[in-house]
């Protein structure tokens, strides 16, 4: 199994409290044909009161044959107060839950886009 989250997120447009989380995964044999992915975005040093965090599931389904990589969009809402997602730079990490494999995680610095 293979995958991340795209390098540039979309915060959603007329609210800045919500980022759309887009990314990929490869199916590989063995993987079951539908899987969970939690996503968590995060912007801001983490003492900072006015630090964001959120986070979200999608399921994400083995496309059809011959193809292998499936693409996922999560929303994102802010969990940790009044905060916005703010344009630039932003953590993003993304973890694989399913019973039938080992938990598959994966993250990176982020573009936040309006």
């Amino acid at each position: 199994m293979n995958g991340n989250i795209d390098d540039k997120l979309k915060i959603v447009t007329g609210d800045p409290t919500r980022v759309t989380a887009t990314g990929w995964l490869v199916f590989t044999p063995g993987v079951p044909d539908k899987v969970q992915v939690w996503v968590g975005v995060s912007q801001g040093k983490k003492d900072d009161p006015k630090a964001v965090y959120g986070e979200g599931m999608v399921d994400v389904h083995r496309p059809a044959a011959p193809e292998t990589e499936a693409l996922w969009q999560c929303p994102i809402h802010i969990e940790n107060g009044a905060g916005t997602y703010k344009k630039g730079a932003a953590g993003a990490g993304a973890v694989v839950i399913d019973d039938e494999v080992e938990p598959y995680p994966w993250g990176r610095q982020v573009k936040l886009q309006k």
